[in-house]
């Protein structure tokens, strides 16, 4: 299920935010948002694996995160950047390590806001193109969030929004 929203007011993203957060702590973990919110202090390597480490006997596991980690920034094109920090990479790249981040936990649900919103056209093909083939790939649902036409025309259903409210 792909979601496409056009006009999305502000206090409605909060909501998205508040509504993850009033969720299970197991349902919470199966749900990750796409937003580049990469920790600057650390590498894209450590930074893809944060989802994972904030789970139970996570640091007993170290080695099997570290390594699904690297395969999955191996699979965005990242592999030779990961001992990178998240500033020495362009913006294309750091989506794609958000990308692999958001897929470390092998969730089920994945919100994209504005996922290209500030990339260039090829940067930005390039991270649709990985975002809907892992999506795929995995069987996973994406709920994205677009003022782009073109992106929302790559989605399989479309709820339009305009004022706060879902329009036809």
């Amino acid at each position: 299920l792909e979601v496409r929203f056009r006009n999305i007011q502000q206090p409605l993203l909060n909501r998205f935010a508040a509504a993850r957060e009033a969720l299970p702590q197991n349902l919470q973990e199966k749900i990750r948002d796409l937003r580049v919110r990469l920790k600057q202090n650390v590498t894209v390597l450590e930074n893809a694996m944060l989802p994972a480490l904030a789970l139970p006997g996570a640091w007993k596991r170290g080695k099997e995160l570290r390594e699904r980690a690297s395969a999955l920034l191996a699979r965005v094109g990242l592999a030779a950047r990961e001992k990178h920090r998240p500033g020495e990479l362009s913006g294309g790249e750091q989506q794609r390590a958000a990308i692999a981040r958001a897929l470390v936990n092998a969730p089920r649900l994945i919100f994209a806001d504005e996922p290209t919103g500030n990339l260039d056209s090829a940067s930005g093909e390039e991270v649709l193109r990985l975002l809907f083939g892992e999506v795929a790939a995995a069987g996973l649902t994406l709920l994205m969030v677009t003022h782009n036409d073109a992106v929302a025309a790559r989605c399989d259903r479309h709820v339009k929004m305009m004022d706060g409210r879902i329009v036809p």
